[in-house]
C-alpha cells in the first residue's frame, strides 16, 4: 500500500498516535522535522590487555575505561515539508554546527534514564527508497568515559 502516492516525499502527522514510550534527547537541541530517530545505541568498552603465560595462567591488566560511542540511526525525508526544511538538511546543518572540528563543548545524548556526554563525529547518509525521496542515517557520537561508575 502507497500512503503517500499522490505526493512523494511529503510527511503527515497521524492525529491521535502517542508515539513509542520512552526518552531521547540530544543537548544542543536537535528538532529536525522531517527526519526521525528510529533506533539508538550504546557501546562502553574496557581498555583491557589480556596477557596468556604458561600452565594456562591468564593475566588481565587493566587500565581504565576506552571511550564508548552513541549512534542514533534513523529516516529523513529529502523533499521539502509543507512550512519547513528538507530532514537531509536539517541533519547537515546539524551536524555541521555541532561536529567535534566545530565546538569544543561536548553533547550530552540522554536515552531513557541514561546521559552520555562526548563529541559528534560521524554522519552517513544513504538512499532508503529513491521514489520516496527517504533517506537512512546514522550519527555518531563518541563517549566519554564515566568516572566512578
Amino acid at each position: 500500500m502507497d500512503l503517500f502516492a499522490c505526493r512523494r516525499g511529503t510527511v503527515a502527522v497521524m492525529e491521535g498516535c502517542k508515539g513509542v514510550p520512552g526518552k531521547l534527547s540530544l543537548d544542543p537541541e536537535f528538532k529536525p522535522v522531517a527526519a526521525i530517530i528510529e533506533a539508538p545505541a550504546m557501546q562502553h568498552r574496557v581498555n583491557i590487555q589480556f596477557m596468556q603465560s604458561l600452565e594456562d595462567a591468564v593475566y588481565a591488566y587493566v587500565f581504565g575505561d576506552k571511550m564508548g560511542h552513541v549512534t542514533l540511526s534513523g529516516v529523513a525525508f529529502a523533499g521539502k515539508c509543507e512550512g519547513s526544511s528538507s530532514g537531509l538538511k536539517d541533519l547537515d546543518d546539524y551536524y555541521k554546527k555541532f561536529r567535534a572540528s566545530q565546538r569544543r563543548e561536548v553533547i550530552a545524548v540522554t536515552i531513557g534514564p541514561v546521559t552520555q556526554s562526548g563529541f559528534l563525529t560521524q554522519l552517513d547518509i544513504q538512499s532508503r527508497d529513491a521514489r520516496m525521496m527517504l533517506l537512512s542515517f546514522t550519527m555518531t557520537i563518541n563517549t566519554l568515559p564515566k568516572k566512578g561508575a
